[in-house]
């Protein structure tokens, strides 16, 4: 199994491809240092300590990798800029889900028909303050309220994305 760790990401560095640099793990075994200067050119891949039966060990794989997906194109750090583009998309989908969970404390979040990505915040204000979903529900009044827009999105077939919502609608 391939794995990078260590990953160090420059996003602010990162002008035609990312800047990174990682530790290149082949079956549980340091076998790599991969860094991409992130202004356009491949990703470079070196052995560790000289170890370069190791490094063909991964050179190897990732030709099998290739072969299995039949890219035709192949070099190593094809494969460990795939692995990178994983990783990055994992943290930006926790970043995401952080942000998500802090807005759903203070607004209704929700996502327009046909518009998967991203969303929308419905936020309210109680004495010209703002306040919070737990706050409003705490009545009866402002969990009806609460159910009237919830309902009133989705009749314009917009998704609610709370998870904090005491209610259905």
């Amino acid at each position: 199994m391939l794995q990078l760790k260590n990953i160090k990401f420059s996003e602010w560095n990162s002008e035609e491809t990312n800047c990174f640099q990682a530790v290149v793990y082949l079956n549980g075994k340091r076998v790599g240092l991969a860094h991409n200067e992130g202004h356009g050119g491949p990703t470079d891949v070196s052995p560790i300590d000289g170890d370069f039966e190791s490094f063909r060990k991964l050179r190897t794989y990732c030709q099998e990798v290739a072969s299995a997906n039949k890219e035709e194109y192949f070099e190593t750090y094809t494969i460990i800029d795939l692995l990178f583009e994983d990783w990055l998309r994992e943290q930006y989908a926790k970043k995401d889900k952080a942000r998500q969970s802090r807005d759903f404390v203070k607004a209704i979040c929700y996502q327009k028909p046909n518009e998967a990505d991203g969303y929308y915040k419905l936020e309210f204000k109680k004495g010209g303050k703002a306040t919070t979903i737990t706050e409003i529900q705490g009545s009866l009044s402002g969990r009806a309220f609460l159910i009237e827009k919830c309902k009133g999105l989705e009749a314009q077939g917009c998704k609610v994305l709370n998870t904090n919502l005491s209610f259905t609608f």
